[in-house]
């Protein structure tokens, strides 16, 4: 889902309440959880229709484990690239 459809369903979602219509009644009707509209709803009152505007995020921007870890010859949960199979282990 693309920025400004999220943006289109939180606010067609809020409206929708504000018409009368029960959230969890709203949210199953949109395809959401039955709880998903509620903090929408506090962040409406809290701050007004621009609360519901979706924002840049903040912080770094996370990489897959595979793409952090590509071309060291091993796979991202240690095994060699081409083995079968892990290696026998010792018993003591």
């Amino acid at each position: 889902m693309s920025k400004a459809t999220k943006e289109e369903v939180r606010l067609r979602a809020v409206a929708a309440v504000r018409e009368g219509h029960h959230p969890e009644d709203v949210a199953l009707s949109l395809g959401l959880h039955r709880k998903s509209v509620y903090p929408w709803l506090a962040a409406e009152r809290a701050g007004g229709r621009e609360a519901l505007i979706a924002s840049v995020p903040r912080g770094r921007r996370r990489s897959s484990p595979r793409s952090s870890r590509r071309g060291c010859g091993r796979s991202w949960w240690g095994r060699v690239r081409g083995r079968t199979r892990a290696p026998a282990l010792s018993v003591l």
